[in-house]
């Protein structure tokens, strides 16, 4: 059984010596919050604003708006494909890129 040693970081971090992930985590963080930018990228006319809007999936031809987009929590659900997620997965799954690439190309936004 190991014992955890003192300091300012995790006790696992500092024995393996893996860098410390939160500048990662923040940068995810603030890429999840840039819903609107994505979008507006896209070409989406959005009004961001309070609550939920309706837009036209970015991943089928819709004639209609079958996705919602929630801006208190920035997350869009298509209701007709069944597409979901936040910006980050908008990117990923329209550039075919992984996680990193993805948080790096919307801080260009």
């Amino acid at each position: 059984m190991s014992s955890r040693s003192g300091g300012n970081g995790e006790w696992w971090v500092e024995k393996s010596g893996f860098p410390d992930e939160a500048p990662k985590k923040e940068k995810q963080k603030a890429a999840r919050a840039k819903l609107y930018e994505v979008l507006s990228y896209y070409g989406y006319k959005v009004k961001k604003g309070v609550g939920k809007q309706w837009i036209q999936c970015p991943f089928h031809g819709d004639a209609h708006a079958s996705a919602a987009v929630d801006w208190s929590t920035n997350f869009f659900t298509c209701f007709a494909c069944d597409m979901k997620g936040t910006a980050i997965d908008l990117v990923m799954q329209k550039e075919g890129c992984g996680l990193d690439d993805a948080v790096r190309r919307i801080e260009l936004y």
